[in-house]
């Protein structure tokens, strides 16, 4: 391998180890199609296209046929000679458009505002629920009274329905 094959290889391993400590949880082909479609991994790319700019077929008989030289002696005229009739080799087809590394951190944050903490709010509930029975024994109702008026009624019957079972499974009741 030649050394700036090696160096380009280094940094695409570089950017790959940085998104995966950013993203510990994606899957490789996901981390390796967003660090190519980043900046730095354009660039990559474009360097080794540029590399591979005049790219000729590998000499043998049929290629050496088509330009009209004999294989193997013509090596040496290969490359130019398929370059002059035939051009270059064309390029691969551009990659699909992977969301960036920033289009990936927006659409994170903007996820993390809907996900709901459901300890905190198991917690919440039963902190209401224990304050509307609390509210019930000031009215002069017993322990087991307060209780049973609260799960009963509203706003204890939601509360503890948030309680037990969380916002999660609680949506069609709220």
């Amino acid at each position: 391998m030649k050394e700036t094959e090696k160096s380009r290889s280094d940094k695409i391993q570089r950017l790959l180890n940085k998104r995966e400590e950013q993203l510990p949880n994606e899957s490789f082909d996901s981390r390796f199609n967003a660090v190519m479609a980043s900046d730095e991994g354009r660039e990559l790319l474009a360097q080794m296209h540029l590399s591979n700019e005049e790219a000729v077929p590998v000499f043998g008989p049929q290629t050496a046929a088509t330009v009209g030289l004999r294989y193997p002696e013509d090596r040496a005229l290969f490359r130019e000679r398929w370059l002059r009739k035939e051009g270059p080799i064309a390029g691969a087809p551009p990659s699909p458009a992977y969301p960036t590394e920033e289009q990936t951190r927006r659409r994170t944050a903007e996820a993390a505002g809907s996900i709901k903490d459901e300890p905190k709010l198991k917690e919440e509930g039963r902190r209401g629920f224990l304050d509307e029975v609390a509210r019930q024994i000031s009215l002069g109702h017993s322990y087991s009274e307060a209780w049973s008026i609260s799960s009963s009624t509203s706003p204890g019957k939601e509360l503890y329905a948030q309680w037990s079972r969380g916002a999660a499974q609680n949506k069609k009741g709220t």
